[in-house]
């Protein structure tokens, strides 16, 4: 995609369904903003960051993260994680960046626990999205969207963890996260890129990925 930003434009406004992205600027590898202490205070990072510019002409931000396991995401005890989201006795709890981002991004229904948001099913998702959340509301951006990317076949996401934490946002935050299947976006590849050999890596995403 790097070959190609023009067609790397086109593919991403046509996943998100609007002339959202005016200019893509770069495509960056297990990104995180820094120093980490004025965001989440953790090791989360984005699978791929997408940093553009908008119609606006404001700098904005896509994070995808890739997701190819079966079931979901347990959380280990004890660890940074861990600390991060349970007291000592083991009850949910938000501690610093996760509460106060949490809280600010305006993101979620006013019936959405942090039970839900910290259960393994959804954790992970929640985390990449505020994240971005933390970007915007550092000043870095003016807009996050979070894609999580995932196999149409995976049932744990396709048909559990995807439309469900969907049904948490709130309707004005409800395009800010945006499920994607590898079958998809590998279609639209074809659709939008133009680079030497794009059949050729569009042919071997598909043998890695898929089971025929």
């Amino acid at each position: 995609m790097r070959h190609d930003l023009e067609g790397c434009k086109l593919l991403f406004n046509k996943i998100l369904g609007k002339e959202e992205i005016a200019t893509i600027e770069d495509i960056l590898i297990e990104y995180h903003p820094e120093p980490v202490a004025d965001y989440l205070d953790d090791c989360t990072a984005f699978d791929v960051y997408i940093p553009y510019i908008n119609k606006d002409n404001q700098q904005c931000g896509i994070g995808i993260e890739v997701k190819y396991t079966e079931t979901a995401y347990p959380l280990k005890f004890d660890s940074r994680e861990y600390k991060h989201v349970k007291d000592s006795s083991g009850k949910t709890c938000l501690y610093g960046a996760y509460k106060d981002v949490t809280k600010k991004c305006g993101y979620y229904k006013t019936n959405v626990t942090d039970d839900d948001l910290v259960s393994n099913k959804f954790r992970q998702i929640w985390r990449n999205h505020i994240l971005g959340a933390s970007m915007v509301l550092h000043g870095d951006i003016a807009n996050f969207i979070s894609i999580t990317l995932y196999p149409q076949e995976n049932i744990h996401f396709s048909f559990d963890a995807m439309p469900k934490y969907k049904e948490m946002l709130r309707d004005e935050y409800y395009n800010s996260f945006v499920p994607l299947s590898y079958e998809t976006l590998f279609q639209r590849m074809g659709e939008c890129l133009n680079m030497e050999q794009k059949d050729e890596w569009i042919a071997y995403l598909r043998r890695r990925y898929f089971i025929y």
